[in-house]
Protein backbone atom coordinates (compact mmCIF):
# COMPACT_ATOMS: atom_id res chain seq x y z
CA UNK A 1 0.00 0.00 0.00
CA UNK A 2 1.27 3.50 -0.95
CA UNK A 3 0.67 6.18 1.49
CA UNK A 4 -1.23 9.53 0.11
CA UNK A 5 1.56 12.06 0.97
CA UNK A 6 -1.04 14.59 0.28
CA UNK A 7 -3.47 13.11 3.26
CA UNK A 8 -1.21 13.41 5.73
CA UNK A 9 -0.14 17.27 5.13
CA UNK A 10 -3.60 17.83 5.24
CA UNK A 11 -3.65 15.61 8.28
CA UNK A 12 -0.82 17.96 10.05
CA UNK A 13 -2.19 21.19 8.93
CA UNK A 14 -5.60 20.29 10.14
CA UNK A 15 -4.08 19.34 13.75
CA UNK A 16 -1.77 22.06 13.64
CA UNK A 17 -4.21 24.66 13.12
CA UNK A 18 -6.43 23.21 15.78
CA UNK A 19 -4.02 24.06 18.06
CA UNK A 20 -3.41 27.51 17.10
CA UNK A 21 -0.25 26.72 16.08
CA UNK A 22 1.47 28.11 13.17
CA UNK A 23 4.14 26.69 10.62
CA UNK A 24 6.59 28.64 12.08
CA UNK A 25 5.73 27.43 16.13
CA UNK A 26 5.90 23.55 14.51
CA UNK A 27 8.87 24.19 12.66
CA UNK A 28 10.72 25.73 15.62
CA UNK A 29 9.81 22.69 17.94
CA UNK A 30 10.72 19.93 15.52
CA UNK A 31 13.99 21.91 14.28
CA UNK A 32 12.29 21.45 10.65
CA UNK A 33 12.33 24.18 8.44
CA UNK A 34 9.14 26.90 7.69
CA UNK A 35 9.56 26.17 3.52
CA UNK A 36 10.12 22.14 4.76
CA UNK A 37 6.52 22.12 6.76
CA UNK A 38 5.13 23.92 3.93
CA UNK A 39 5.93 21.33 1.54
CA UNK A 40 4.87 18.81 3.89
CA UNK A 41 1.61 20.03 4.34
CA UNK A 42 0.64 20.25 0.87
CA UNK A 43 2.24 17.04 -0.25
CA UNK A 44 5.51 18.71 -2.39
CA UNK A 45 7.56 16.41 -0.33
CA UNK A 46 7.19 12.95 1.28
CA UNK A 47 7.58 13.53 4.69
CA UNK A 48 10.06 10.91 6.20
CA UNK A 49 8.91 8.66 9.38
CA UNK A 50 11.27 10.79 11.63
CA UNK A 51 10.18 13.72 10.99
CA UNK A 52 5.87 12.42 11.40
CA UNK A 53 7.61 11.55 14.92
CA UNK A 54 8.93 14.91 15.46
CA UNK A 55 5.56 16.51 14.48
CA UNK A 56 3.41 14.10 16.71
CA UNK A 57 5.27 15.03 19.69
CA UNK A 58 5.75 18.42 18.69
CA UNK A 59 1.72 18.44 18.49
CA UNK A 60 0.66 16.27 21.70
CA UNK A 61 -0.50 13.67 18.97
CA UNK A 62 -0.35 10.26 18.20
CA UNK A 63 1.84 9.22 14.90
CA UNK A 64 -1.47 6.95 14.12
CA UNK A 65 -3.75 10.38 14.13
CA UNK A 66 -1.56 11.87 11.14
CA UNK A 67 -1.75 9.13 9.35
CA UNK A 68 -5.70 8.00 9.95
CA UNK A 69 -6.44 8.57 6.43
CA UNK A 70 -4.30 5.71 5.58
CA UNK A 71 -5.49 3.94 7.62
CA UNK A 72 -8.70 1.47 6.63
CA UNK A 73 -11.54 0.01 9.17
CA UNK A 74 -9.76 2.80 12.11
CA UNK A 75 -12.96 2.97 13.91
CA UNK A 76 -11.19 5.48 16.51
CA UNK A 77 -10.21 8.16 13.56
CA UNK A 78 -11.01 11.77 14.35
CA UNK A 79 -12.11 10.79 17.86
CA UNK A 80 -9.46 13.00 19.77
CA UNK A 81 -10.25 16.11 17.11
CA UNK A 82 -14.19 15.64 18.11
CA UNK A 83 -13.15 15.76 21.56
CA UNK A 84 -10.88 18.70 21.13
CA UNK A 85 -13.32 20.41 19.71
CA UNK A 86 -16.39 19.50 21.98
CA UNK A 87 -14.30 20.53 24.80
CA UNK A 88 -15.30 23.86 23.98
CA UNK A 89 -19.49 23.97 23.91
CA UNK A 90 -21.62 24.07 26.89
CA UNK A 91 -24.03 20.61 27.44
CA UNK A 92 -26.82 22.34 25.51
CA UNK A 93 -24.50 22.98 22.10
CA UNK A 94 -22.98 19.62 23.12
CA UNK A 95 -27.14 17.82 22.66
CA UNK A 96 -27.87 20.58 19.58
CA UNK A 97 -24.63 18.83 17.99
CA UNK A 98 -25.62 15.22 18.51
CA UNK A 99 -28.89 15.98 17.45
CA UNK A 100 -27.72 17.44 14.12
CA UNK A 101 -24.92 14.16 13.41
CA UNK A 102 -27.75 11.80 14.33
CA UNK A 103 -30.12 13.70 11.63
CA UNK A 104 -26.67 13.68 9.19
CA UNK A 105 -26.01 9.99 9.85
CA UNK A 106 -29.92 8.82 9.19
CA UNK A 107 -29.92 11.18 6.02
CA UNK A 108 -26.63 9.29 5.11
CA UNK A 109 -27.76 5.77 6.13
CA UNK A 110 -31.28 6.29 3.32
CA UNK A 111 -29.03 7.74 0.85
CA UNK A 112 -26.37 4.83 0.90
CA UNK A 113 -23.83 6.65 1.76
CA UNK A 114 -22.71 5.20 4.87
CA UNK A 115 -20.22 2.01 4.64
CA UNK A 116 -21.43 -1.06 5.84
CA UNK A 117 -19.63 -2.82 8.58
Amino acid sequence: MALNYRLIGHRIRTLRKLQKMSQADLAEYTGLSVPYISHIETGIKHVSFESIVKIADAMSCTVDQLLYENLKNDRGAYLAEFAKMLSDYSVTERRILLDLLIAIKNCMSKSGLLDKE
